[in-house]
């Protein structure tokens, strides 16, 4: 409901807060004005510009107003606001969570009021929808009429919570129905129960002009609370407008509702004056106006002897500069004097001058705290003044605390069966001894300490060196300390009896010796995990002796095997490691042991449980080898694979601790002598590999689900077969030579290679009649028959070598064509000569790798090397390798 109120207008506009009302904003004297709740920051505009709205916000001197332009034939919206606080932060004003909004406004069109919260994250703010009027007027808007536009299926239900609030919001719509252009024009805004106030009135029986009769010396009391009264309970404030002759003694001229103004009069009035003071009470809307007029009437007035304060330090002498009459007075104006004064508890005082009051303050020895006196004044009439207090404020200067023993007796619990002692020559206790009482009368002891009021110290006990353990009790006036031993401790130590007064400690000591006696090592239990069918070690580190102990601690622990586990073998050694050899069995085993020191003495028998755990168990070889000499006779370079089905495979394995079927396989071939493969059936194939001969073997991994293996070696040998030597370059190679004068090397092998690296002998078959061609050695040497004859140009002079391997087996031919015209006749061939590689390691530079087929380096050397390193290096590869010295290459077998 809605209801216009022409009285908040009023008051709004005037700036001023009324009955259950708090302002947020207004315009006072032609000025935007915050109110209590005020606005943070300036205003701002928003609006939907992608579909043509426009916002602007202007400030008159009657109102904020906001000017919305919207379209009319699309969705659009313009709006304006403000929030509470920085950065859109929350402000609880769930104190008025049982009021509403007074908004003093005009607007062309209806337009909607929001109130900005936290928790709402799409926009879709509590609020209501104001009507448009004309005529600037106030219409009060209760929250609980604020409610969410209905968004149909997109509303996300958010109840209005005071609590998370963070601004206000105006908006104009396009679903509002009204023109393109909305003005609106806000003059005030205000939180409250209604808009309505009521004026401060006098309470009943109270006369707007009051009289009374007020002695000189004498105070008028005006208790505010029985003179107004406000119907709406309104903070009133209350203002001394005039007054003539009387004044406010506390010097106050504004007042609230619960004060009472001290009225007094001038001094020395004439007989029969009157004196006025006017009271003014107002709220936002009005005020009352109270008066009193009081006949002041003359009279001798006694001194007034005020109180004063000084300061003092402990034990120290306070001598005064500035008197007791140094702030007293007299309303006649007459002379005084100091009359008497009392003495104080805790120091006295002595005064000096009658006239100024100056006084010494001596206090008494270490007191320090607040002390105090009183004295009197009279004037020249022989009137005295009421009793003033000083106060002396004695700091505190600290003072050391004492003790003092009145008697060294003490009295030791059962083991002296309570017989007196001297504790200062000390208490002898031997090592792991039994509890006791160290009782000393409270009497024998005195703790002291002059800050200290009263004699109740906090009194305590500790052990200096921890050889012993303390606990302290006061039973009535006595000192109690409960001994007890540490365990295995000895030595000397202080038990000190001590007090604190806050800042200082004082205390006494009493010796206490205890004396060693020799302790056992002590071995304690322990718990491994292991695992069957296995060796377990146990190192040191997490061995028998990590948590046993030597009380003595004076040499080292050596562990020994007292029995025997039952289901294994134990081995123990002195540092506490251990091995325990498990077989077959599954569960719990133990043994036990001792602890020996270096002195030969030895604890009592620890035992060690074994929690022996299952193992996985790798697949076992259960049968022969099926392939019998299948893979024993191979030859060379031999053609067909030989190709083991899967079933065949798979008899060669068992796995003890579950099915077969569950089991893989796979193959390799270590050596490279022959190349081997298995299908994902398990199907096992094995080929040959080119000019690969020797004895090896082939791995058969079987592994079980649990990834434990086992290989099965099945041997291979393949024969060697004697290859063929090969030439190097073509069959026939084109020699340039000079016409005449020259001589021409060959080594065999830079002619020749021999795949099985053997031993390769050159010969000549047929040598043109020019030349002569002889082998010496490893070399083919060729030179002109005659020296004085030259060779003729495009003439070929042709010599045919041969080269032979070992024992005959293998031979192969080749031409050397020599012409002192190289363009002519058969063409050059144009591969470069090649070494020998048992010339090419002997190079000063460099280095030579031994290769297996599946080129993996198996030997490396730096050069030169001999030829009985290489031909080593050979022999510990299987079959066919390969030779590099220097990026060159040689096939050896």
């Amino acid at each position: 409901m809605n209801m216009k109120l022409s009285m908040l207008a009023l008051a709004a506009l005037t700036g001023m807060s009324m009955a259950g009302v708090t302002t947020v904003m207004s315009f006072v004297d032609g000025k935007y004005t915050k109110g209590e709740i005020p606005p943070y920051g300036n205003w701002y505009t928003y609006a939907d510009s992608a579909h043509g709205a426009t916002a602007e916000i202007a400030t008159t001197t009657e109102a904020m107003e906001f000017t919305a332009v919207i379209k009319k034939n699309v969705q659009t919206y313009a709006g304006t606001g403000f929030g509470w606080a920085a950065k859109d932060a929350a402000k609880d004003l769930s104190a008025f969570k049982d009021m509403g909004v007074c908004l003093t406004y005009t607007a062309a069109a209806n337009f909607r009021m929001d109130l900005k919260q936290s928790s709402i994250k799409d926009g879709n703010f509590n609020g209501v929808v104001v009507e448009a009027q004309d005529v600037m007027g106030t219409v009060f808007f209760p929250f609980s009429e604020f409610a969410q536009e209905d968004w149909g299926t997109k509303t996300v239900v958010k109840a209005l919570d005071l609590s998370l609030q963070t601004g206000m919001q105006f908006s104009y719509k396009t679903e509002y129905a009204g023109p393109n252009v909305n003005v609106i024009n806000i003059a005030a805004i205000s939180f409250g129960k209604s808009c309505v106030n009521t004026a401060p009135t006098l309470k009943t029986g109270v006369e707007a002009d009051d009289v009374a009769e007020l002695l000189e010396g004498d105070t008028l009391k005006v208790a505010f609370k029985d003179i107004f009264e406000d119907a709406d309970e309104d903070n009133l404030n209350i203002v001394l407008t005039a007054g003539e002759g009387l004044v406010d003694l506390t010097g106050k001229k504004s007042y609230s509702l619960s004060d009472v103004a001290m009225l007094g009069s001038v001094p020395n009035p004439a007989e029969g004056t009157t004196a006025k003071v006017t009271f003014v009470a107002s709220d936002a809307a009005a005020s009352v106006t109270y008066s009193i007029t009081a006949t002041l009437v003359d009279r001798a007035n006694a001194p007034v002897a005020v109180n004063d304060t000084y300061e003092a330090v402990e034990d120290s002498e306070l001598k005064t500069s500035v008197g007791l009459l140094d702030n007293d007075y007299d309303a006649d104006d007459d002379g005084f004097k100091l009359y008497k004064y009392t003495q104080p508890e805790n120091g006295t005082v002595t005064v000096s001058s009658l006239i100024t009051g100056v006084f010494t303050y001596t206090p008494n020895a270490d007191f320090h705290g607040i002390d105090t006196f009183t004295y009197t004044i009279t004037d020249d009439g022989g009137a005295e003044s009421e009793p003033a207090t000083v106060t002396i404020k004695v700091k505190n200067v600290d003072d050391p605390a004492t003790v003092t023993i009145v008697d060294s007796t003490i009295y030791i619990g059962d083991i002296v069966d309570e017989a007196a002692a001297n504790f200062a020559k000390g208490i002898a206790v031997v090592e792991d001894f039994p509890t006791f009482d160290l009782i000393i009368p409270g009497a024998n002891i005195v703790f002291s300490d002059p800050d200290v009021q009263g004699s109740d110290f906090p009194v305590n006990a500790r052990s200096l060196k921890g050889v012993v353990d303390l606990r302290y009790k006061k039973y009535g006036a006595n000192h109690v300390i409960t001994v007890t031993a540490v365990p295995d401790a000895n030595g000397d130590d202080v038990i000190q009896l001590f007090a604190v007064d806050g800042k200082d400690t004082v205390s006494f000591n009493i010796p206490v010796t205890v004396t060693e006696v020799p302790d056992l090592p002590k071995a304690f239990a322990d718990t491994f995990e292991v695992v069957q069918d296995s060796l377990n070690f146990i190192p040191a580190a997490k061995g028998l002796l990590v948590n046993d102990v030597n009380p003595d601690g004076k040499s080292a622990l050596k562990a020994i095997l007292a029995t025997q586990a039952e289901h294994g073998t134990v081995t123990v050694d002195t540092t506490g490691a251990f091995t325990y050899e498990a077989g077959d069995y599954e569960g719990e085993d133990s043994f036990t042991y001792v602890i020996r020191n270096a002195e030969g003495q030895e604890s009592e028998a620890a035992t060690v449980v074994l929690n022996v755990t299952y193992k996985n168990k790798a697949p076992v070889i259960v049968a022969a080898d099926t392939v019998g000499s299948a893979l024993l006779a191979l030859k060379e370079d031999f053609a067909t694979g030989i190709t083991f089905k899967a079933t065949e495979v798979k008899t060669w394995f068992e796995d003890p601790d579950g099915p077969t079927a569950k089991m893989t396989y796979a193959v390799s071939s270590p050596d490279s002598i022959v190349s081997v493969t298995m299908n994902a059936s398990f199907a096992m194939t094995v080929h040959a590999v080119k000019d690969a001969c020797g004895e090896s073997f082939i791995d058969v991994i079987a592994t079980d689900s649990l990834k434990a293996s086992t290989t099965f070696k099945l041997p291979v040998k393949v024969s060697c077969i004697n290859d063929k030597p090969m030439r190097i370059g073509g069959a026939t190679d084109t020699v340039p030579v000079p016409a005449a004068g020259w001589r021409k090397a060959f080594g065999v092998f830079e002619l020749f290679e021999d795949p099985d690296d053997s031993v390769l002998v050159m010969s000549v078959t047929s040598v043109d009649r020019f030349l002569n061609a002889t082998v010496e050695g490893d070399s083919l040497i060729i030179t002109l028959k005659d020296e004085t004859q030259y060779l003729q140009n495009h003439v070929q002079y042709i010599v045919k070598v041969m080269a032979t391997d070992e024992g005959g087996a293998a031979s192969i031919a080749k031409s050397l064509v020599f012409m002192f015209d190289p363009n002519a006749g058969i063409a050059q061939v144009a591969a470069p000569a090649k070494m020998g590689w048992q010339n090419a390691i002997l190079a000063n530079r460099g280095s030579a790798m031994m290769f297996d087929m599946q080129g993996r380096v198996m030997w490396k050397a730096k050069l030169p090397v001999s030829e009985a390193q290489v031909r080593n290096a050979a022999a510990q590869v299987q079959g066919r390798k390969i030779l590099m010295v220097n990026k060159q290459t040689w096939t050896i077998k």
